[in-house]
């Protein structure tokens, strides 16, 4: 456990580490939402447009 505490410690204090995850961090969201909508379905949910 220990090791592992000091693993997650050196990882959060170098730059070039956190970049690299925050950047696919990012990409992951990016990729998400391209599958998500990549197929041209941008119709509102039913929920939120209830015949107004």
């Amino acid at each position: 456990m220990k090791s592992l505490m000091t693993f997650i410690t050196t990882v959060s204090t170098n730059y070039w580490v956190r970049t690299a995850l925050l950047t696919a961090y990012y990409f992951a969201i990016i990729v998400a939402l391209i599958l998500m909508y990549g197929e041209g379905n941008f119709e509102p949910a039913e929920f939120i447009y209830q015949g107004y």
